[in-house]
């Protein structure tokens, strides 16, 4: 009989360190922004709700069972944690599609910065799993009338929400599926079952959209010339950046000069008052490229990318990237660029010294070789993490700077000085592109124009949240506000008046980034049935917009609100 009991004492006590590294993430919402100005009544609900998800399952199943099907849990919980204590969020739709989507020199530099993190959730799951292997397969925590707490939680929250659904639906069915669609929405908003619904959202989401591309493969958005009007551009160039933010660009105000070649020209338009459409770029890509937007992120399931409506006006397309398609890059992208008659890679390797003039002596190739309207797409890696990567040696102008193979975790704000300079340095790389760009365009003596926008922006230890790098929950103004630049030339290689006119008048307007495509389009004198041309960065009686943004957690925002909110 004693040896009974001791042998109980021991599997509670062994339970009992599961049970808590199982649930501490619980506490650790707590740290989340929602939570943190959330009032004391709402506090207590998520927790004891948070909790008795996680608890109804170890306290009515035998612990080997329970403990064996938590026990993944006791690793997520830690990159729960994590994420919270850098982001005051819980893990994200967004940080899940870049941990599948991210090539694997970048996923082993994250782990080697967190790796105490990632130590602790290993031997928080292989202890789980030891406890679940060696524990009495029979053992279980003994009935009391309190063990059954946590689901008459769940019931009568679940009979609350039942209640509160009766006025909108009619029916017992309807009240149920209203009850289920609002269920799943707290599960994702709550540890620990949101980490996991975010995971299954993005796998399923990845898988659909290669499953669309199949069925889109006779896909026609039946573009045509437009009947009146002058004729169109024959050489479209659309300059997809990266992480390049509006107010550190001279051209936009920016007291260092960081852009000397395209300063002061004035046959290039700055809109420096652009907002992205997200602050992540498997996000943002597909909004610049497609029909799709926040508000309506579905049709791009529905449609392929604009470059299919060029094909089909007889423009030969061509998608230049320096940065990663196959190995490495975003699903998202690779589908889009795969539109493009022709697809020209020339780096695979985001963690490694690449300089977006590489593009160039492919565009170079296309220009020269090319007599019918061209559409070229440009996907630089601009201002990307490594900033100092980003820029050969004679374009190190701003000092101190970042050098060598800089681990992510020296990022932090004793390092800002170096930072900023090497992220102006890799500013001004872009410079040098984007100027070696518009003379070879405006070599040809074609009609032209192209277009400049970076995918979204990027923080700087900026005040007041100190953020560094982009994909914040709550997409901050350093990470929205971007810069769009037009270059436009007529058949007789200058820029008509008309022309002139309204985009000066536009340029000091705020504008969506997403615009940028139905510019491309009006330019070159192509309809496409459904879309709006009144978009387009080239049309008067242009006015303020309060653009749509994709959050990495799965939630919309406008502009306005962000914008307003960061000013209080």
């Amino acid at each position: 009989m004693e040896a009974g009991v001791k042998g109980d004492c021991r599997q509670r006590i062994l339970a009992s360190i599961a049970v808590t590294l199982l649930v501490w993430p619980v506490l650790a919402q707590l740290g989340t922004s929602d939570l943190a100005e959330a009032s004391l009544g709402k506090r207590l609900f998520i927790l004891s709700y948070s909790a008795s998800v996680l608890a109804v399952p170890l306290l009515l199943l035998p612990y080997r069972i329970s403990i064996g099907l938590l026990s993944p849990l006791a690793f997520l919980g830690w990159a729960e944690g994590w994420h919270i204590l850098h982001n005051q969020s819980s893990v994200t739709e967004g940080a899940w599609a870049a941990t599948i989507g991210t090539n694997p020199s970048e996923s082993m530099e994250f782990l080697r910065t967190v790796w105490l993190w990632f130590a602790a959730g290993l031997m928080s799951f292989g202890y789980c799993v030891f406890l679940a292997l060696r524990s009495n397969s029979t053992w279980k925590h003994p009935r009391r009338a309190w063990t059954f707490i946590p689901l008459v939680v769940l019931l009568v929250a679940a009979a609350f929400d039942m209640q509160r659904f009766g006025s909108e639906a009619k029916t017992l069915q309807g009240r149920f599926e209203k009850l289920l669609d609002f269920q799943l929405m707290r599960w994702e908003r709550i540890y620990p079952t949101g980490p996991i619904l975010k995971l299954l959202k993005v796998l399923s989401e990845r898988s659909a959209l290669v499953e669309a591309k199949v069925q889109l493969a006779e896909f026609r958005f039946d573009a045509h010339f437009r009947t009146s009007g002058a004729p169109g551009a024959q050489i479209v160039v659309f300059v997809i950046g990266e992480a390049t933010r509006s107010d550190h660009l001279s051209t936009c105000g920016y007291s260092r000069a960081t852009m000397p070649l395209l300063q002061g020209r004035d046959d290039i338009f700055w809109f420096c008052n652009a907002i992205a459409p997200a602050n992540l770029t498997h996000k943002a890509v597909p909004f610049l490229t497609k029909r799709s937007t926040p508000m309506a992120p579905e049709v791009g399931m529905r449609e392929r990318s604009l470059l299919r409506a060029f094909s089909e006006v007889g423009f030969r397309t061509a998608w230049i990237s320096n940065q990663p398609i196959h190995s490495g890059g975003s699903l998202e992208t690779q589908l889009i660029a795969s539109d493009a008659d022709t697809v020209i890679g020339l780096n695979e390797n985001m963690d490694a010294p690449s300089w977006d003039r590489v593009v160039l002596p492919s565009l170079s190739n296309l220009l020269t070789t090319t007599s019918i309207p061209l559409f070229l797409t440009v996907h630089l890696m601009g201002c990307h993490l490594r900033y100092n990567w980003r820029y050969p040696p004679d374009r190190e102008i701003f000092t101190p700077a970042l050098r060598g193979s800089v681990s992510v975790a020296d990022f932090d704000a004793s390092h800002k000085t170096k930072i900023v300079n090497a992220y102006d340095n890799a500013v001004l790389e872009q410079d040098f592109v984007l100027d070696s760009l518009l003379r070879m365009v405006k070599h040809t003596a074609r009609p032209a124009i192209v277009v400049f926008v970076p995918d979204h922006g990027e923080n700087l230890f900026d005040p007041p949240h100190g953020r560094i790098l982009h994909g914040s929950p709550v997409p901050t103004p350093q990470e929205i506000q971007v810069p769009i630049m037009v270059w436009k030339s007529s058949t007789a290689g200058s820029l008509d008046s008309t022309t002139r006119r309204i985009l000066q008048t536009n340029q000091s307007k705020r504008v969506c980034a997403a615009q940028a495509m139905p510019t491309l389009l009006d330019a070159a004198g192509i309809s496409v049935p459904g879309s709006d041309p009144s978009a387009s960065l080239l049309q008067s009686a242009l006015g303020d917009k309060n653009c749509p943004i994709a959050s990495p957690t799965g939630e919309m925002h406008w502009s306005d609100d962000l914008l307003r909110g960061y000013q209080h």
